[in-house]
């Protein structure tokens, strides 16, 4: 039995497939070609084929390479928003704040990035600007020190 509860992953890319003729016909013949004809439920699937069959609809239904696209569009804009794209801690704090997206940015999901592009248009529209005028923080390295001692 599949240790699978959300199958969204799943209906999210294969909704967005044309599929000619009956869906529910495709999902069955999809499901048996990864389970080698064990069965034709999502539900009974393993987590490998499941996970395997998920990364083979999102790549026809071309969800990563638009994946790819709204994150690059959305890291540039924080670059030009002040924000230093080239560490994943300050993008990952702006990205956790409640007015911008409240989670990291790798856990952002495609409909998130859109969300989130259009908020970081927002801003830029209004002129805002990250503070840099913060000292950064240096951590001391007492273990060498002591350890001379």
């Amino acid at each position: 039995m599949s240790s699978i509860k959300n199958y969204a992953r799943f209906y999210s890319s294969f909704n967005r497939l044309t599929i000619p003729g009956d869906k529910e016909e495709y999902k069955k013949v999809l499901v048996l070609q990864y389970t080698d004809n064990r069965t034709e439920s999502l539900r009974e699937m393993r987590s490998s084929e499941y996970i395997a069959l998920c990364k083979s609809i999102e790549e026809l239904a071309g969800y990563n390479v638009e994946l790819k696209a709204q994150r690059s569009s959305c890291l540039k804009l924080m670059q030009e928003l002040g924000v230093d794209t080239t560490d994943w801690h300050e993008i990952n704090d702006f990205c956790q704040n409640a007015r911008i997206a409240k989670m990291p940015f790798g856990r952002i999901d495609l409909d998130g990035l859109k969300e989130l592009r259009k908020r970081l248009f927002a801003l830029k529209a209004k002129g805002w600007r990250r503070d840099t005028t913060k000292e950064p923080i240096y951590m001391l390295n007492l273990a060498g020190v002591l350890g001379k001692a």
